[in-house]
This record gives structure tokens, C-alpha cells and sequence, in this order.
């Protein structure tokens, strides 16, 4: 029988906590590069920074034409300000109940004996990852991760919601949206034409990014035009083009977890079309549109470059924390925990770009 004493539940479930799934694309698509600012605590204020482009400027030939006997001097200055974004570090724990209240993970001593025991055995029968694997899975680790993933991503998709630009099928306004509107590759264009007029930037690949509810990604695969898009890239074109593909990992690899490595989770199928990566997911959420015709429905794509969600974290970064009042150790409870706060980091203009929120409405 393995040795126990001295086992730190806690240590082990934290390994854990940073491991996305395949559902949760948000983090994945925006390629958020959190700030670690080792020097704020909860209730403090951190900065993000973001440097805007100089806007048009003096774009002419004769404008920018000097002399050579011209002297540039340094009478007249631009300035490159950042626009900044004052956060308030918070504090973020799961699980937590129906209703968002605070809550807990129970695991029993039963539990957790079984657990160890029986994986440990297999695991060093096989010597493999898959017992390992098991074993995290087994005390709560997966449960916790899946949680503290699931609100990430949550939360990263309502911060790109806050941009102010919203489309519907059509160009149409709320007021005149049907049940029946669908999105269309028309439609796909027109928003595409609308980051590029206001700048938005790229990621370092060429393309723009979508986040997508599954039904928003079957109305536009409904569209006889991006069928026809399909067929013609069948018949000799990108073929990089024509359906899902599998996307690397954003970052990724191996995770180690002190014990071993514990692989991270597969990449997303992420569908290629002109110049937008768009990642399928079923986590986004819906929106109520007030029409004329009633309360509609609406289900979202995002759209957007890169830069558009800033994150802090301070202290340690997300991990698992344990009660320490066990009932002699019989029981475990565990908490995840992360202090840190998430920012919408785009002014909506020419000079920061911006992000749009899409619909569809039908069935």
C-alpha cells in the first residue's frame, strides 16, 4: 500500500487548474497575455496599457516631402499615450451554487483513500499518464479546473460583449429583426469590412478571429454561397479553406504537475473562411432582442483582433485551496481561487479598432 502522509490534496488540484478544455475557446481564439503584477493585492488598482496607432497623419507626398536644408528640430512632438485602464484586483473562487453563491468542493476521506490507492497502483503498473491522469480526475481536479474554465471563459466573452458595435442579419435594427433572420456570408463580408475601416488589427498569422455559437455556424454554413465556396475549394483551391481544421495550440504542450506530465487538452477544429479563423463553441451566451415583433431570441458570434481583452492577476495566479477544519481529516473541502480582474481594452475607433457582436435569430 502507497504511503500517504504528508499528501498536500491541495498542491495536487492546482496542477490542474490552468488545463483548458476543448469547449471553452475564449482564451484560446483572444490569446489574452495576462499582466502577473506581484505588487497589487485585493482591493488595489493595476494598470493596463494599450498603445493606439497615430491615426492619419500628413498622408500625402507633399506632405511628408522634406528639404534637404530642412531642419525637422524638435519644436513640434507627438506624443505616443497609452490608454491605460485602471483595474481593481478582485477576488474570483469556485464552485459556487445555482444561484452564484459561494460554495465548495466535498470530497470524503473514503473517497479519497479509494482514489489514491487504486490509482496509484494502476498508474505504476502501467507507468503511464493515463493513471496519473485518472488520479486528479478522480479527487475533484477535473471538476474544479472545468469550473474555473468555464467562468473564464464566460467572463472573457461578456468583455467583448461590451463593444459597442452590434450587427444583425441584414444591417437590420432590433426593432425590424425577424425570427427567421439568418447570418449570411454577405453579411460576414460587411463585418469584415468594418474592423479593416476601423483599424482592427491581426493576429500574427493574417486573420481576424470569430467566436461563434454553434447555430450561428450552421446558418452560415446553410449559405448557398459558402457552399459553393466549399465545392470550388474542392475542385482545386486552398484546401485550407474548405472546412474545419485542426489548429494548433495556442500555447500548450505538456503541463507538469510535480508528479509528471499531464497533457494539456486537444486543440479546437477552427473553420478557415477568407480572412477570419472561426472557433466553434457551445458556451457562448444567448440575448433577448426587443422587436416589433416580439422578444427575439438571438445567438452570437464575436468578432475580433488581437489585444482586445486585457487580464491582471495577482498574488500566486488561479489555485486550489483547502479547509483546513477536516473533521480530523475525514473530510476535504477545496475551493479554486484567483485574485485578479479581466478589461474590455478597445475604445470602439479608428484608433484602437474594435470588436462586433453578431446574431442570428433562427430556428
Amino acid at each position: 500500500m502507497p504511503q500517504t502522509t504528508g499528501y498536500e490534496p491541495e498542491v495536487l488540484l492546482s496542477s490542474l487548474l490552468q488545463t483548458r478544455t476543448g469547449f471553452y475557446q475564449m482564451r484560446r481564439a483572444l490569446e489574452v497575455q495576462p499582466i502577473w503584477d506581484p505588487n497589487v493585492t485585493l482591493g488595489q488598482y493595476a494598470q493596463l496599457k494599450r498603445f493606439p496607432t497615430l491615426g492619419d497623419r500628413g498622408l500625402s507626398k507633399q506632405q511628408r516631402t522634406r528639404e534637404e536644408d530642412q531642419i525637422i528640430g524638435t519644436n513640434r512632438t507627438v506624443s505616443v499615450d497609452p490608454r491605460v485602464r485602471q483595474v481593481k484586483v478582485k477576488e474570483f473562487t469556485g464552485p459556487s451554487t445555482v444561484d452564484g453563491l459561494a460554495a465548495c468542493l466535498h470530497i470524503t476521506e473514503a473517497s479519497m483513500r479509494f482514489a489514491v490507492n487504486a490509482l496509484w497502483q494502476r498508474s505504476r503498473r502501467n507507468d503511464s499518464v493515463g493513471g496519473l491522469t485518472e488520479f486528479h480526475q478522480s479527487i475533484g481536479s477535473m471538476l474544479l479546473s472545468d469550473d474555473y474554465a468555464r467562468l473564464d471563459d464566460r467572463i472573457l466573452a461578456m468583455e467583448v460583449m461590451r463593444c459597442i458595435f452590434k450587427y444583425n442579419p441584414g444591417a437590420k435594427t432590433d426593432a425590424n429583426v425577424l425570427n427567421t433572420d439568418k447570418i449570411t456570408v454577405a453579411d460576414l463580408r460587411r463585418i469584415n469590412e468594418q474592423l479593416s475601416r476601423m483599424n482592427t488589427g491581426f493576429f500574427p498569422n493574417g486573420k481576424r478571429r470569430i467566436v461563434a455559437d454553434e447555430r450561428w455556424m450552421r446558418h452560415l454554413r446553410e449559405d448557398p454561397e459558402f457552399q459553393q465556396f466549399a465545392i470550388a475549394i474542392i475542385q482545386g483551391g486552398n484546401p485550407q479553406s474548405l472546412s474545419p481544421v485542426v489548429s494548433p495550440p495556442i500555447t500548450g504542450g505538456m503541463r507538469s504537475t510535480g508528479l509528471g506530465p499531464v497533457a494539456d487538452s486537444p486543440p479546437p477544429v477552427v473553420y478557415i473562411y477568407e480572412n477570419f479563423e472561426i472557433f466553434v463553441t457551445n458556451t457562448l451566451p444567448t440575448k433577448l432582442i426587443t422587436t416589433t415583433n416580439g422578444v427575439q431570441r438571438a445567438y452570437l458570434a464575436l468578432a475580433f483582433g488581437p489585444g482586445t481583452v486585457g487580464q491582471v492577476v495577482a498574488d500566486r495566479g488561479p489555485n486550489v485551496r483547502n479547509y483546513e477544519g477536516r473533521d480530523y481529516q475525514r473530510h476535504e473541502f477545496f475551493i479554486w481561487q484567483m485574485f485578479g480582474e479581466y478589461e474590455y481594452m478597445l475604445d470602439d475607433d479608428q484608433f484602437s479598432g474594435t470588436s462586433i457582436e453578431m446574431r442570428t435569430f433562427a430556428n
